[in-house]
């Protein structure tokens, strides 16, 4: 049986092909942004998000997923303009 964690995968082939570190990155991330249609937002995530922007705090995000596929997520649950910053995986480099 195959790996099952994408993020892995990733790691697997960056360490043992560096050249194709990048055409992994891709990939990862065109599926990250495909899964965003179906993604089941975490029961009451949104609402935490919004009373933190409206009580004056900032949320920032980071993740080990692509900002591309946070960046659509947020987006499909209008959640962008409560976000101050996305820190997400964008390179080749799996570290």
């Amino acid at each position: 049986m195959g790996e099952p964690d994408p993020l892995e995968m990733f790691h697997a082939v960056a360490n043992t092909r560096p050249e194709a570190a990048t055409t992994a990155q891709q990939f990862l991330t065109a599926f990250e942004t495909e899964a965003v249609a179906t993604a089941r937002p975490t029961p009451g995530a949104a609402d935490l998000i919004a009373t933190a922007h409206r009580t004056g705090r900032t949320v920032t995000i980071v993740s080990n997923n692509s900002s591309a596929a946070i960046t659509a997520y947020l987006a499909q649950h209008r959640l962008t303009k409560y976000i101050r910053a996305v820190y997400g995986r964008d390179t080749a480099d799996p570290a």
